[in-house]
């Protein structure tokens, strides 16, 4: 219990009434005044009240001084006598936000004789002229009423409680709001004000003296700001837009697309909307690579800062859990001193706003699950959390935003303000004529490649005065920015490098990529690592160069490679990470594609199983093989990636299918085209190819008899047509196609998902659509007001006129007129709205009877007494009330069955995450439920095994296959569904191919036992024959490693010997020195040198444990050291500083045994 918990409960009464049964609650308001319900004490009348609190032996007598009946309900006791001397009281405050924690502490008529605490939920306020507060998921008992309610965020008072919705369970119930209480009760102001002027036990608990954060805004506002230079300045120069998305509802067993766009807003009005709005709620936003997800948070946290709040803005691809590396991110605020525990209280005051980047980053499954509970843990905090397009599951977060692919618009006036002035000025000049052409060619290939605020402002920046050259793909793109860089960047011409920097950076730019997205092999699980490392310490960094610098007979590789990485990083091709210690590139694509470039280097030399087993069936590395087909001008090897693509997982290989190079789109669409899948699958998989030659394919399929298909497929072509021309298009299918039925509805989403202009635009549309079939025009009507859910005013206005024309001429039928119900209940739910109003003054009286009389309200009033016990406005209540009937029937295990039943009520959104529905005995009963009659249960049963997926997802990888089985069926878009959220979760996509991978890594090592693909690989040059006939351009003198640079051109003439011993030792000191610096920073205070070389054996027996190959390289190493006069200089050249690490280094190596004891 806290300080201020204890102190309320000091301040709360018990009272009762003399000869009669039951009692109250009351609470002190200052010194000889209590405060309680009217109808605790009405039936007094001229009698003595009784009460009694936690430091008064015996009852006391009060008098009711002054008592306002219902509605208000307060009554205002004096104390008999005197009290206490040191009697605290309560402290008011008016301040009450919904989703407030709240606490009282009262007297149940059963129970607890002396009293107990209940924690609620604050839902808000009512909309009656007396407001009263309503909370949730707390128990109010009989005799509660009176209790004082403490808003746990302000450590205040905010009101009293008043009665409960249910005695018998956790539903919460109504209080009296301080701010009433004060108005009725005017008189309490000034005695609070002295009574708490100079009692400060209250003030002094919630004023404590806390930390100054204005130092930390300032860092934040400073360090973020600074950042916009490097990439990405397109927050100053265009407004980002996003829109939400929502999961949409079966709807009478048709199947309907799984995401509707609702609403679109600037990105930064929509994440304070929803997230610091009066209804706050988390939210996650998604986006492609490089939309500015990162950037508006960068924006968003300089705002704040600048407001007087508190972001705290957090690298989720760090190592660290979630509290700590809030504690890292306050550090550079100079925020030292507080503990994780000082933290969680301001949390739970909800001083920070929480800017989380990278879901899908999150580099493994424990910190996903700690992530997960931290954020239940806190949902009063406001969040908000970025992933690349949903890969990383969305945390249980139900509003969801999402990025907005730049139009043609902004994409024209971002040309217009950042290409360079000197080439605006040579088009003016030479080609008048031709500028606006030339223009457009460049506004054509933006539309296909740079979408995102990150890839057009590469693209400006490589086009330069080439305007006649612009990239064909986004392979090229970077390509050209790497080439350019020091065109580009102007600013670091003057920047001294080492010595033959510029000539190797863009390959070791591309061994650091290829090694971070590579990772390292897990010994101990036999399998790669399914993470790729988007942030790496700076020693581990400087070994993989160092390994890429020995490997090329470079000398004096550790110094090279410190001097090459410091370089990487004073000319922004790498920065530095959350930790210190730690660097990174950029941006997660540039990583990629350097990666993919290294991995272009290889590609010939790869055979099929090589490219499928380590690169192909891993998730993290699909884009760089994107950006990798780009480069590829063979034709056979990119139809081969393709085809291997498809082996091992049908949307990768669509996917893949799409990033070939032009010229081989065509065949490799193709391959996509020809596979034996349903139409849905097939339009979908087309999609992902985002490839023009499938337009034809997918324009065969808009005939296709199925509906459904129909929509997917007219929504998909909508993508492949520009803007300006989709109102047209759709115009053209009208006339020329039969659509009749159901099939509008596909027309319908295909306008409302891909229109972006001014719904005027629609008139002609609708004038059309009006002679052709007046009920299709209200089908379509009926589907753009669920869309926007009567947000867009404008489309009311435009589409009134024509339903008032054919209600006049009995062209319709009133009672099938959806629209019109749907307007009805938005009516019940919104405020009213000029047009609504005069739809139903224009329907007259007799027409809103006829609409009404269609709604089932038996189904009405039973989801109205549901909703009106929980909360209406918020689905968390809901969900809250079913986890607890679940969890206190036992239900678990049966959850199932229930949604099985016929007219079950059960469905998905009533299920809370933190149900144990992953237990391995249930998934099979989930797994039957997908191939339900009912397509309902269907969808639920895959919606629950999608949370399953994300939570358990090595108890669900093994069923992979079996899904794939289930597409030709009708649970085929369900199974989809599921195999996409089971392959985001385990990282792979092909289980098959997974196990077989690992099953030859155990064959391998049983072979080659000491061959572990983590141990250090050193290769022996026993002799390097050179022959030239010109003499070398460099010849290096007495070094270590014979090297002799030939001159261009020359022929291979002589050979040289080199010496491997050396090298070999070179290369185990330095991976004995990471191991060193490692426990160096892993124990930072340590300094004992006693306890040092005490740490550093039983991290190495560790070693020794989980890598046994590594712990035989310091075996190696200690022969090598034993061996040569010339390896222990070497050995005391690295430890040579005078401290405790070094001496605990040497000392382990003389006390290492061959047989490891």
């Amino acid at each position: 219990m806290s300080q201020l918990e204890d102190l309320l409960q000091q301040c709360t009464v018990r009272l009762t009434l003399p000869g009669r049964l039951g009692w109250g609650t009351g609470f002190f308001v200052a010194p000889g005044w209590i405060l309680t319900c009217a109808h605790v004490v009405q039936e007094a009348r001229d009698e003595s009240v009784q009460v009694r609190w936690q430091k008064q032996e015996n009852w006391a007598q009060t008098t009711v001084e002054r008592l306002l009946a219902d509605p208000l309900d307060l009554a205002l006791l004096r104390v008999i006598g005197s009290t206490e001397a040191n009697q605290p009281c309560v402290y008011f405050d008016e301040e009450i936000r919904s989703r407030d924690p709240l606490y009282l502490f009262g007297y149940p008529d059963q129970d607890f004789p002396n009293g107990c605490p209940v924690t609620f939920n604050c839902e808000g306020l009512t909309g009656d002229e007396s407001a009263l507060i309503k909370f949730a998921l707390g128990q109010v008992r009989p005799g509660m009423s009176g209790a004082p309610l403490l808003n746990q965020r302000t450590g205040k008072v905010c009101g009293m409680v008043k009665f409960t919705r249910d005695r018998s369970f956790d539903l919460g119930g109504g209080a009296i709001p301080t701010q009433m209480i004060l108005e009725q009760l005017p008189e309490l102001r000034s005695l609070q004000q002295t009574f708490h002027g100079h009692d400060l036990r209250w003030v002094n608990l919630i004023t404590s003296p806390g930390p100054d954060f204005q130092p930390y805004r300032e860092a934040v506002i400073y360090h973020y700001s600074q950042q916009r230079h490097l990439y990405t300045p397109t927050d100053a120069l265009l407004s980002l837009e996003a829109r939400s998305v929502k999961r949409q509802a079966q709807d009478n067993g048709r199947e309907q697309p799984t995401q509707e766009t609702v609403e679109q807003f600037p990105v930064l009005e929509g994440l304070r909307k929803y997230a610091l709005g009066n209804h706050r709620e988390h939210v996650l936003l998604a986006g492609r690579p490089g939309s500015g997800k990162s950037t508006t948070l960068r924006q968003l946290a300089v705002s704040l800062a600048e407001e007087g709040q508190v972001p705290v803005l957090v690298q989720l691809k760090g190592d660290l859990p979630v509290l700590e590396a809030i504690a890292s991110e306050l550090e550079k605020g100079d925020l030292y001193d507080l503990e994780l525990k000082e933290i969680k209280r301001l949390l739970r005051q909800q001083q920070f706003v929480l800017l989380l980047d990278g879901v899908n980053e999150i580099p493994n499954e424990s910190l996903r699950r700690s992530l997960i509970q931290f954020r239940q843990d806190n949902l009063t905090v406001p969040m908000i959390f970025t992933t690349r397009d949903f890969l990383g599951g969305d945390l249980g977060i139900g509003k969801r935003l999402e990025m907005k692919p730049l139009s043609e618009e902004q994409m024209r006036e971002f040309i217009s303000k950042y290409l360079p002035e000197q080439m605006r000025e040579f088009i003016s000049k030479y080609l008048p004529e031709q500028g606006d052409l030339l223009l457009d060619q460049l506004l054509n290939r933006l539309r296909e490649l740079a979408e995102t605020p990150l890839l057009l402002k590469l693209m400006c920046d490589v086009v330069g005065l080439e305007i006649n050259h612009i990239p064909q793909n986004q392979g090229e793109l970077f390509q050209w920015f790497d080439r350019d860089y020091k065109r580009i960047k102007k600013e670091i011409e003057y920047v001294s490098v080492s010595e033959n920097f510029w000539e190797f950076k863009s390959e070791i730019l591309r061994y650091l990529a290829f090694s971070m997205i590579q990772g390292e092999v897990q010994s101990t699980a036999l399998q790669k690592q399914l993470e790729p490392w988007l942030t790496i310490p700076n020693s581990r960094a400087a070994g993989i160069l160092e390994t890429w610098l020995h490997q090329r007979g470079t000398v004096d590789a550790p110094t090279k490679a410190k001097l090459w990485l410091k370089d990487l990083c004073n000319h922004d091709l790498l920065q530095n990470a959350a930790k210190p210690e730690e660097i990174e590139f950029h941006h997660q694509l540039f990583q990629e594609y350097y990666a993919a470039e290294y991995l272009l280097d290889r590609l010939p030399s790869l055979t099929d199983e090589q490219l499928k087993w380590d690169y192909l069936n891993y998730l993290k590395w699909t884009e760089p093989i994107a950006l990798m087909l780009a480069l590829v001008n063979s034709e056979v090897q990119a139809l081969r990636v393709v085809q291997l693509a498809l082996d091992v997982d049908l949307v990768l290989g669509a996917k893949l299918a799409g990033a070939v190079k032009p010229m081989f789109q065509e065949q490799t669409v193709k391959y996509v085209e020809k596979l034996a899948v349903p139409a849905w699958l097939k339009s979908q998989l087309l999609r992902e190819s985002r490839s023009h030659y499938a337009v034809s394919a997918l324009l065969e399929l808009l005939d296709h008899a199925d509906a459904d298909v129909f929509m997917t497929v007219a929504m998909i072509i909508g993508e492949f047509i520009p803007d300006s021309i989709i109102v047209e298009f759709f115009s053209k299918v009208l006339d020329e196609c039969d659509i009749h039925g159901s099939m509008s509805e596909a027309l319908n989403n295909a306008l409302v998902d891909d229109f972006t202009g001014d719904f005027t635009d629609f008139w002609t549309l609708f004038e059309t659509i009006e002679q052709f079939d007046p009920k299709l025009l209200l089908r379509i009507a009926t589907l753009v007001v669920n869309q926007f859910e009567m947000s867009q005013d404008s489309f009311l206005e435009l589409i009134i006129p024509h339903i008032f024309r054919l209600i006049k001429n009995n062209a319709i039928d009133v009672t099938s007129v959806k629209i019109v119900e749907k307007m009805m209940s938005q009516i019940s739910l919104n405020a009213v709205h000029s047009g609504r109003v005069e739809l139903i003054e224009s329907l007259g009286k007799q027409m809103e009877e006829k609409v009404l009389n269609t709604i089932d309200l038996g189904t009405f009033h039973m989801l109205a007494k549901l909703l009106e016990s929980v909360n209406p406005d918020q689905d968390w209540g809901l969900e809250n009330l079913a986890t607890k009937f679940i969890s206190e029937t036992s239900a678990s295990a049966a959850l199932p069955k229930l949604f099985e039943e016929p007219g079950s009520l059960m469905s998905y959104s009533t299920i809370d995450t933190r149900v144990s529905i992953g237990s391995s005995n249930s998934i099979d009963e989930w797994i039957k439920l997908l191939s339900s009659v009912q397509i309902a249960v269907r969808w639920d049963a895959a919606q629950v095994l999608v949370k399953i997926a994300e939570k358990h997802p090595n108890k669900i990888a093994s069923y992979l296959s079996y899904f794939l089985t289930l597409i030709p069926t009708l649970s085929g878009k369900q199974a989809l569904k599921v195999i996409t959220a089971t392959q985001v979760n385990c990282k792979f996509y092909n289980y098959e191919i997974f196990q077989a991978h690992l099953a030859a890594q155990r064959t391998e090592r049983q072979t080659h036992p000491n061959g572990d693909s983590n141990a250090i690989t050193i290769k022996t040059l026993e002799s390097l024959t050179i022959m030239s006939d010109k003499a070398p351009i460099f010849n290096q003198q007495h070094a270590t490693i014979g090297v002799n640079y030939a001159a261009e051109g020359s022929t291979i003439e002589f050979t040289q010997q080199t010496s491997s011993s050396e090298q070999t030792f070179e290369i185990l000191l330095t991976d004995y020195q990471q191991f060193i610096e490692q426990l160096q920073q892993k124990y930072p205070t340590l300094a004992d040198p006693t306890t040092v070389p005490q740490i550093i054996e039983v991290e190495a027996k560790l070693i020794k444990a989980q890598d046994h190959q590594r712990w035989q390289n310091f075996i190696n190493l200690k022969r090598l050291w034993n061996g040569g006069k010339k390896a222990g200089i070497k050995v005391g050249e690295h430890f040579a500083e005078n401290n405790v690490w070094a001496k605990g280094a040497i000392a382990f190596l003389e006390g290492v045994s061959e047989d490891g004891k």
